[in-house]
């Protein structure tokens, strides 16, 4: 990713997870879309959830952090080609976050809300 400018992939990539969720902005939708995808995520985690997942599948292996208020990459494949960008979390993606942490998408716990995340990757 040296030749990309991860400000601006991180904000497309954003705005393209927050449409995945359609017209009327419905987490209910991106869940889906993640299901479909075949993302999954750890809940109360920053950087394993599925939005973290998905974003860095992304764009190309940046570790992610996604919190209530913004949403931070890193990608460092070598010391000189070290960037870091922050973007404001849209409120569908906080609306998403708030109820995959409640348990409300279990389909897309990493290794079922009830079970185990040994082994899962």
């Amino acid at each position: 990713m040296p030749d990309i400018d991860l400000d601006r992939a991180l904000s497309t990539a954003v705005n393209h997870l927050a449409d995945l969720a359609g017209p009327d902005e419905d987490p209910n939708a991106l869940a889906t879309a993640l299901e479909a995808a075949g993302i999954t995520g750890r809940m109360n985690d920053t950087g394993q959830c599925p939005l973290a997942r998905w974003l860095s599948k992304n764009l190309d292996g940046a570790t992610l952090t996604v919190d209530a208020d913004e949403i931070y990459a890193v990608h460092a494949p070598t010391v000189q080609d070290f960037q870091e960008a922050v973007v404001d979390l849209p409120d569908v993606l906080w609306g998403f976050i708030r109820r995959f942490d409640k348990g409300e998408y279990p389909v897309l716990v990493q290794g079922g809300l009830y079970g185990t995340e040994a082994g899962d990757v």
